[in-house]
C-alpha cells in the first residue's frame, strides 16, 4: 500500500561494447551508475538484450516475483 521514487538508469551502448574497459562508460559514467546503486537505486551498462533481461529480474526481486 505504499508508492515509493525509484530511480532506474540505463546507460545504453552499441553492441559489442562488453569487453571493453568498464564496457565502453566513461569514468563519470561509471561513477554515476556507482552512486545511484549505493542510494537503493537500479542502473545497468546496456549493450544487448541479457542486460535488459538483468534489469527486468532486478525490478522483478524489488516486487517480490
Amino acid at each position: 500500500g505504499k508508492t515509493i521514487c525509484l530511480s532506474v538508469t540505463v546507460e545504453a551502448k552499441r553492441p559489442g561494447r562488453r569487453g571493453e574497459k568498464d564496457r565502453g562508460m566513461s569514468k563519470h559514467q561509471v561513477g554515476f551508475m556507482e552512486r545511484v546503486r549505493a542510494t537503493g537505486g537500479l542502473s545497468v551498462c546496456c549493450d544487448g538484450y541479457e542486460d535488459l533481461q538483468e534489469l527486468d529480474n532486478m525490478i522483478g526481486n524489488l516486487l517480490g516475483g
